[in-house]
């Protein structure tokens, strides 16, 4: 729970509505994207190693992807891409290439790696998100911080309370909350963690979870989303966000 409505906090996985609200813009505002697009001339390494389905004598089984990946199917967690920090079978695949899970400077790094399932048949909690921010970027040629900044942060009075990278912007950085942690055996009396950083070295925007906000930035854009007072977009009234029909044949793994 925030202790001050204005002080800077990492958002994690609620950072996840701002990349689905910047696709819609795209999609439906802009004409720039559709739900139902083959993302993978935007982002060819989603996917690029095809579907692991097992090891064995220690090389991992691969299969070629037959299905192509759609942007509705990444917002909705059916892409067939797992986090591989919650899958052994990933994990396995990673340490076979002197890998760390969920890694490295870029969303490349991070999520390049096997899907778990053929695209749209089954769920999974993944990446997805953290792909569509970089075909958000590619599509408008911007970075998605500075495509959420010009329109949806600034319509809203907001671009002082949101950001991927508070510690280089000056009105944010000294308003972040320090981190503390237990002691080196998890026992009290927590201690100052001011190395922690959420990001990892991160340099591209994490549309998955690598959002910085605070509790008044993060109320007025939801306020506004639940109120459909949407003037940072010009979609067509009758559009339903709550209604787009995200999931398609797909079943929970």
């Amino acid at each position: 729970m925030a202790e001050r409505i204005d002080g800077v906090y990492e958002e994690a996985v609620a950072s996840r509505l701002l990349p689905g609200v910047s696709v819609i813009a795209g999609d439906r505002d802009d004409g720039l994207l559709s739900l139902d697009q083959d993302v993978g001339d935007l982002i060819p390494r989603m996917g690029k190693h095809g579907i692991i389905t097992g090891f064995e004598n220690g090389s991992a089984k691969l299969a070629p992807k037959s299905v192509p990946v759609t942007l509705r199917m990444l917002l909705s967690h059916t892409s067939g891409q797992e986090y591989d920090w919650m899958n052994p079978v990933l994990g396995q695949w990673r340490a076979g290439r002197n890998e760390e899970p969920f890694s490295g400077p870029t969303v490349n790094n991070k999520c390049s790696i096997p899907l778990v399932f053929t695209p749209g048949t089954s769920f999974a909690y993944g990446a997805g998100y953290d792909w569509a921010g970089k075909v958000v970027e590619i599509a408008t040629k911007t970075t998605l911080e500075e495509f959420m900044r010009a329109r949806i942060w600034a319509p809203l009075g907001i671009e002082q309370d949101f950001s991927f990278f508070p510690q280089n912007k000056k009105g944010m950085k000294a308003r972040m909350a320090e981190f503390s942690t237990l002691g080196e055996k998890g026992q009290p009396p927590a201690v100052d963690f001011l190395s922690y950083d959420m990001l990892g070295g991160t340099t591209d925007c994490i549309g998955g979870g690598g959002i910085y906000t605070s509790a008044k930035g993060y109320y007025t854009f939801l306020s506004a989303l639940l109120r459909w007072d949407l003037g940072f977009l010009t979609l067509h009234p009758s559009t339903n966000f709550f209604g787009l029909s995200w999931m398609r044949g797909a079943s929970r793994r």
